[in-house]
């Protein structure tokens, strides 16, 4: 019998992972080989992919996901993984009963009284076919409130570039930075800060609205600007909408703090880089 050197066990780990080098793989057949790839964050199974595959595009992954060829869902660990449907199907039985402790420590008050199988169907009907962002989640009304049920009581609003449109307005900020001046003439900076803020605000979701529905007795499905709270609704209605919004409100203002803290240039770094 062989016995492995520390140094072998490493690089025999490293090849079993793809980490040795680019390989000519499909990236389904990677996600198979590896039996999930870490998805807690969006874009991190693309990064790991690029990493181990020789042709990868993001497409390719985006395709899988799209035709639910892959999926993206909690499994090992109890943390959201990339796993081929086939294996998905398998392994999430092995993992139900960690799973099912890790949804009761976490959710057990919020979910106090409520039939785990009646939560399924519901989410199910509501997530069927459609995407929800994680504020049309959040401000989701249950059933049994007459013209509420259903409902959003925040409901915000936005356009966003996508796509083929996403990857053409990017390429028009990487012009404008060539030429010196965007479309209009006006003259643009163009070092690599000033040119990465340009294709943030390129890329970020424009024409934000926002309206929510107006406490009354009867429950009417009537709705408000968010600019118009304060003239049309009464002191009361004012405080329903401020206890029913402010989960979604606070998480937009620690969304919005964490953003400014991560695009305020390190003065610091800016100084060592020619930047500041």
């Amino acid at each position: 019998m062989t016995t492995l050197s520390l140094r072998a066990l490493n690089r025999a780990t490293l090849d079993r992972q793809l980490l040795l080098g680019r390989h000519p793989m499909t990236a389904r057949q990677a996600v198979r080989r590896l039996a999930g790839l870490q998805g807690q964050a969006p874009l991190a199974p693309y990064v790991g992919l690029w990493t181990r595959l020789s042709a990868f595009t993001p497409d390719a992954l985006s395709d899988l996901l799209t035709a639910r060829t892959v999926v993206r869902a909690a499994v090992m660990r109890g943390t959201v993984h990339v796993v081929d449907a086939a294996d998905f199907a398998t392994f999430r039985p092995l993992f139900s009963p960690l799973l099912t402790a890790v949804l009761d420590t976490n959710f057990r008050r919020g979910l106090a009284g409520a039939d785990p199988a009646e939560v399924a169907r519901d989410a199910a009907e509501l997530l069927t076919g459609r995407t929800l962002t994680r504020a049309q989640r959040m401000s989701k009304l249950p059933a049994s409130l007459g013209d509420w049920s259903g409902e959003e009581f925040l409901r915000i609003k936005f356009t966003f570039l996508e796509g083929e449109a996403l990857r053409q307005r990017l390429g028009e900020v990487i012009d404008e930075a060539a030429m010196g001046k965007d479309t209009t003439g006006k003259p643009v900076l163009r070092d690599g800060l000033s040119i990465l803020f340009r294709g943030v605000a390129a890329a970020v979701p424009q024409g934000f609205r926002a309206d929510m529905l107006k406490p009354d007795s009867v429950l009417r499905n009537e709705r408000v600007p968010i600019v118009g709270v304060h003239d049309v609704f009464s002191g009361g209605q004012q405080l329903t909408a401020a206890i029913v919004a402010k989960p979604e409100t606070d998480r937009i203002e620690r969304i919005a703090e964490h953003a400014r803290k991560s695009l305020q240039p390190d003065l610091a770094v800016g100084r060592h880089t020619g930047l500041g």
